[in-house]
């Protein structure tokens, strides 16, 4: 889908973007389109931006209007895949313009191409496996991407079978993070269907996970000419990882014949947008499991009555906080780093009111997914866990040099679980006591107090504090999904037509999935 920069996570160079020049306001003395005034746009703009400003005009399209999406470099065989599927598409999403989607994203793409660059400029005597490692893949790109271009950068960006046709206007676009191959199953319940994704989907996935490993450890090379330990040991890792890609390249390319087409059942509307299904059971209209929709919406509160409070002990002990802790490594060459993630008695409440269908009040959006389970037993940390590993390895804070304050909020979906909520950087205070080298004997009768006087605090540690606001499911073991018409309908069908009022809880949350 769109792209823009890749996230970073550890300290590298920042590419130097472009400048954008603006149009100037043509002079009132001459007239629009004219020679004197084409003149004048071309030393203002340049001759490239006046022929694209003239292009534009050509093909009627509005100042004030962004352009058709298209990804840069997009191949003359993957722009006639676009026009097939405006062909295809249904008379309902005629006037929705089209675009072709990046399942792993343009932006990652690019940035494994300059990694292999990197990649090939280490000294060959000192990474013998590395280059080997990097030889056999440059092969697999070429032979997988199917292009005729020499450049590494056209051949990933056109990867054709990393590509699907899609929509330029659409709710919960991942931007530069991955964008999952879906496709639709039946189910023997005709009230109930199932969105997964696809199996070479997944294999993009760790394409994916691996092209950010690599760009974690490309900021270590320059310690390699110092330490022929850690010189040896990186040529090991990088080689594995290269190997990795090109094993994924090679079974997408035998095992994957056809590329992805235009799918219009993973798509619907919501209000002037397109959504794409996120992986869930989806609910159809008859569906069992919405007879008992809000159906305990009371014991949260909700009620016609504003002021209506929790009744029961048992909603209220299900609502306690919980705190997960666990250490996070960004590779095997970086020091471990503590996490804590908190679901406070807030975060507990929404997820209830808004992702379980017996306890839902009435907050439809695009896009509503809602748990299977109880989300006071699913939601662990065996569950959590590599999901909050996935953010924090996407993030932008500074994770080999970790800065007090710094902040990142959350807002995205991760693999299996769609979060929402803030990462900070916290300093922690050590309580345990660091004893201090004493060269001289202590005398066991001067007791304790010398003995304290000998230990030190322990300095502060740097750790992760991640404070969740929502977690939703996206997955078909752990979600039932609902369009928004219909979940609309049927709320107001079982509630009656007065929308329902929740308790107060202070300002209101950003809106969400």
């Amino acid at each position: 889908m769109s792209s823009h920069l890749f996230q970073h996570s550890a300290q590298a160079s920042t590419m130097q973007q472009p400048v954008q020049k603006n149009m100037p306001p043509p002079s009132a003395s001459l007239k629009h389109d004219s020679p004197s005034h084409l003149i004048q746009l071309q030393k203002s703009i340049g001759n490239r931006a006046l022929i694209q400003l003239m292009k534009s005009k050509r093909q009627g399209i509005a100042h004030n209007k962004q352009p058709i999406q298209r990804f840069k470099d997009e191949d003359e065989y993957n722009t006639k895949r676009r026009v097939n599927a405006e062909t295809a598409r249904s008379e309902a999403f005629q006037n929705d313009e089209m675009q072709m989607d990046h399942t792993i994203s343009q932006h990652s793409l690019i940035t494994f191409s300059e990694l292999l660059g990197e990649i090939q400029q280490l000294p060959n005597k000192t990474f013998k496996a590395a280059k080997q490692s990097y030889a056999t893949l440059i092969n697999e790109i070429k032979m997988v991407s199917n292009n005729e271009e020499k450049c590494t950068r056209i051949q990933l960006v056109n990867f054709y079978k990393n590509l699907v046709p899609g929509f330029n206007v659409t709710t919960g676009n991942p931007g530069s993070k991955f964008d999952p191959q879906i496709e639709m199953a039946d189910m023997d319940d005709e009230s109930t269907i199932i969105a997964r994704e696809k199996a070479v989907s997944a294999k993009l996935r760790e394409i994916d996970s691996y092209i950010r490993k690599l760009y974690h450890l490309t900021p270590l090379f320059p310690n390699t000419k110092k330490d022929e330990d850690l010189a040896k040991q990186m040529d090991e890792v990088l080689s594995k990882v290269m190997n990795d890609i090109t094993t994924c390249l090679k079974k997408v390319r035998e095992e994957f014949s056809e590329e992805p087409s235009y799918d219009e059942t993973i798509w619907y509307k919501s209000e002037t947008k397109n959504v794409k299904r996120v992986p869930a059971e989806w609910l159809k209209t008859g569906a069992g499991k919405l007879e008992d929709l809000g159906s305990k919406q009371h014991l949260l509160g909700y009620e016609k009555d504003k002021t209506a409070k929790s009744n029961t002990q048992d909603a209220q002990d299900s609502f306690k906080e919980v705190t997960f802790t666990w250490d996070y490594q960004l590779t095997e060459f970086d020091k471990k780093i503590k996490v804590n993630v908190v679901i406070s008695e807030k975060c507990w409440k929404h997820i209830y009111a808004r992702h379980k269908l017996e306890y839902f009040a009435g907050d439809v959006q695009a896009i509503n997914t809602f748990w299977k389970d109880d989300p006071h037993e699913i939601i662990t940390q065996e569950l959590l866990e590599p999901e909050i590993n996935l953010l924090i390895e996407r993030s932008k804070l500074q994770l080999r040099v970790l800065q007090e304050g710094d902040k990142d909020p959350i807002n995205e979906t991760a693999h299996h679980l769609f979060f929402q909520g803030k990462m900070e950087v916290v300093e922690e205070v050590q309580n345990i006591a660091e004893p201090v080298a004493n060269s001289q004997p202590v005398n066991k009768s001067r007791n304790k107090k010398r003995n304290q006087q000998k230990k030190v605090p322990k300095p502060p540690i740097k750790s992760i504090h991640i404070t969740l606001e929502s977690v939703a499911p996206e997955s078909p073991e752990l979600a039932y999904a609902v369009e928004p018409t219909l979940l609309q309908n049927e709320y107001h069908h079982k509630r009656g037509l007065q929308r329902l009022f929740p308790p107060k809880q202070g300002s209101k949350r950003v809106e969400e999935k």
